[in-house]
């Protein structure tokens, strides 16, 4: 109860208590305009509360109905935003990691399209070689063809002029073999194939982030797999070959100035057949 309220009902009191010649009715008049202002006010204080209550049901729901989210690639779990790092092979979709249909492969550098072509000619008349250039004059493509009109070369750049690519075909059309760089001029891939389109041999390379060889691992069609490992300077440190099943049919270690140290023959069977020390020619 307000204290204005509380207020006016004492003076009523002491006014009656002083002034006994007040008629009844009129004491009965003024108490009842103070019930009565009592009650309204009651029923303003209760519908205010009513009122707030309400406001703060309409708050709940809204917020319980709002789309939280997080950013930079977190997710919210209990409340609260979390890191999520998928492993590799894996992607975020929603609040969990799922497998990649496919996989993830950075993407190739946009190279902008080429803005000119010219040609050289055999005496015949028939194309010999097309060269197309980016606007900056560097060669795009460069391609070479036999006297029937079939590609024997190609040659592709990046837009900086570093090669990207290159590629010799079979006369019958299919590629013989494929070469593969980044935009430092690093091999990536070197691929030799069979005039029926069969892969031959496949060499993938890595490189140190000084951008020396590390490693280079070679592919053949029997499954079978030679892998050679550098030091950071480029020494072949180590040669590695498998059998077609992934056992290990051999391994060459070499010393710190990258010559012959040791090598260690296996078996199919897992078991060791031989082993030579080309320093000295004994065991290692």
């Amino acid at each position: 109860m307000k204290p204005v309220i509380i207020a006016g009902i004492l003076a009523v009191f002491v006014v009656l208590v002083a002034s006994p010649v007040i008629a009844q009715e009129e004491i009965t008049d003024s108490l009842q305009s103070i019930l009565d202002g009592l009650q309204a006010e009651i029923t303003e204080l209760t519908s205010a509360g009513e009122q707030r209550d309400q406001q703060l049901a309409d708050l709940d729901t809204r917020l319980s109905n709002m789309e939280v989210g997080c950013f930079d690639g977190r997710v919210l779990v209990e409340g609260v935003c979390l890191s999520v790092i998928c492993p590799a092979g894996y992607s975020l979709s929603g609040n969990e990691c799922v497998a990649d249909t496919e996989p993830i492969t950075d993407p190739e550098p946009i190279d902008p399209e080429p803005v000119k072509v010219s040609y050289t000619y055999y005496s015949d008349g028939t194309v010999k070689t097309k060269r197309m250039s980016y606007d900056n004059g560097k060669t795009e493509s460069w391609t070479k063809y036999r006297i029937d009109g079939s590609i024997e070369f190609e040659k592709k750049h990046y837009y900086n002029g570093n090669e990207k690519s290159e590629t010799r075909y079979y006369p019958n059309g299919s590629i013989e073999q494929q070469m593969l760089y980044d935009e430092n001029r690093n091999m990536i891939s070197w691929t030799d194939y069979y005039p029926d389109g069969s892969m031959k041999t496949q060499s993938l390379y890595e490189y140190y982030g000084n951008g020396v060889k590390k490693s280079k691992i070679t592919n053949y069609p029997d499954g079978s797999m030679t892998s050679y490992m550098f030091d950071e300077n480029g020494l072949l440190e180590y040669i590695v070959r498998y059998y077609p099943d992934g056992s290990m049919e051999s391994e060459t270690l070499y010393d710190d100035n990258g010559k012959y140290a040791c090598h260690i023959s296996y078996n199919p069977d897992g078991t060791e057949s031989h082993r030579y020390n080309y320093l000295d020619g004994t065991e290692c």
